[in-house]
């Protein structure tokens, strides 16, 4: 891997050994990129609250050949500052929305967020949140859906304006629907199941969890064990883990013991992941064309081959993205699934958003009318 500046972020938010100011700044090396592009590829990366806080830890790295300087200094101050608001304003709109649920008999799991704050860093402010993932059952949908209108929620996906056979057929294609308060902005995925392609939803076993007392302020339900490290496997694959915010997540709750076991695909691609950028020495990429080790390079390519640009903004990004979905799983339940899926995806790589329908996009659109799936309305 060529892109030194990825590397050296990397390095800065080391999950595994947090390393001291002379130690980081030997490693950056003499060719170091800058504080400046390091914050870009934090903000990209979703780690800024983290990078701040490391770097601050080590006295902005005061005493090295490359300290920070006060005026970024002050901006990393102001990010570490505004995540701790967001998390407790986050976190007073959960304990709001959760004693709604309750009120009707619906007790959510809640996903990533705030209960990853709690679990890998026991403290706000550490942690980039920018929504509430809730998983419900299937059939409390509809009350929840209701009780998120009655609380000035504006549901988004699926659009408001799709008639029933349309909202239906969403449902059965995605995993939540999405609502954001009116007023507040606040985004609320409520999740009926885990993944879109539903046979993956086997394996995580949802029977793992428990209460987590959240900063001494609310109790909610939250995956655990085995099926917390597998939940964040998978949902960090079926990202390209293009954010190096979900990987960090995974090396802080799973424990140091359990690396190194025969594990299914994902667990095995998050492990190779860690220990490609979190070991030291870090350890020699695979050459091989495993499953594994294809989706090993291809996310590493999605982390850092566009620089400091999202996964979905560079050249057929979100394409190679969903194709590497293929070598998840090789159950047919499983690509039958995805390949519907995959008819039904509306979205625009970076470098089609620009450009004229062409033939593939014709007929892809044709396919998706003589299927079913379009339902004529973007989301």
């Amino acid at each position: 891997m060529d892109n030194h500046a990825f590397l050296a972020l990397a390095a800065v938010v080391n999950p595994r050994a947090p390393p001291t100011s002379d130690a980081l700044a030997e490693q950056l090396g003499s060719d170091f990129c800058g504080w400046p592009t390091l914050l870009e590829y934090a903000e990209r990366h979703r780690v800024m609250p983290f990078f701040a806080n490391r770097l601050r830890a080590l006295g902005w790295m005061a005493g090295t050949a490359i300290p920070v300087d006060a005026d970024l200094q002050a901006r990393m101050d102001k990010t570490i500052r505004d995540s701790a608001f967001a998390e407790l304003a986050a976190l007073a709109e959960l304990r709001r929305i959760s004693e709604r649920f309750a009120g009707h008999g619906v007790t959510p799991i809640l996903l990533k967020g705030l209960a990853l704050s709690q679990l890998c860093f026991d403290k706000i402010g550490w942690r980039t949140n920018h929504d509430i993932d809730l998983l419900i059952k299937p059939a409390e949908l509809a009350t929840c859906d209701r009780l998120l209108g009655e609380m000035d929620y504006l549901r988004v996906e699926p659009h408001p304006a799709l008639d029933l056979s349309q909202t239906e057929r969403w449902r059965r294609l995605h995993k939540d629907w999405v609502y954001i308060h009116r007023s507040r902005r606040t985004i609320v995925e409520v999740h009926y199941r885990l993944f879109d392609n539903e046979p993956l939803c086997a394996e995580v076993d949802l029977g793992e969890i428990e209460p987590l007392d959240l900063f001494g302020q609310h109790q909610v339900l939250s995956l655990t064990g085995e099926a917390l490290r597998s939940y964040l496997a998978l949902h960090g694959l079926l990202h390209s883990w293009s954010r190096l915010k979900w990987l960090i997540d995974y090396e802080l709750i799973r424990p140091a013991a359990t690396r190194g076991r025969a594990r299914r695909v994902p667990i095995r691609v998050a492990d190779r992941l860690g220990d490609k950028l979190f070991s030291s020495p870090t350890r020699p990429m695979a050459r091989g064309y495993s499953r594994t080790e294809m989706l090993v390079r291809s996310s590493l390519n999605a982390m850092a081959g566009g620089g400091a640009q999202e996964l979905e903004q560079t050249k057929f990004g979100t394409t190679i993205k969903n194709i590497s979905h293929y070598l998840i799983s090789i159950r047919p339940a499983y690509w039958i699934a995805e390949f519907r899926y995959d008819l039904a995806d509306r979205s625009r790589d970076g470098d089609a958003a620009s450009g004229p329908s062409g033939f593939l996009d014709r007929m892809g659109s044709w396919i998706r009318r003589k299927a079913g799936f379009d339902s004529g309305l973007r989301h």
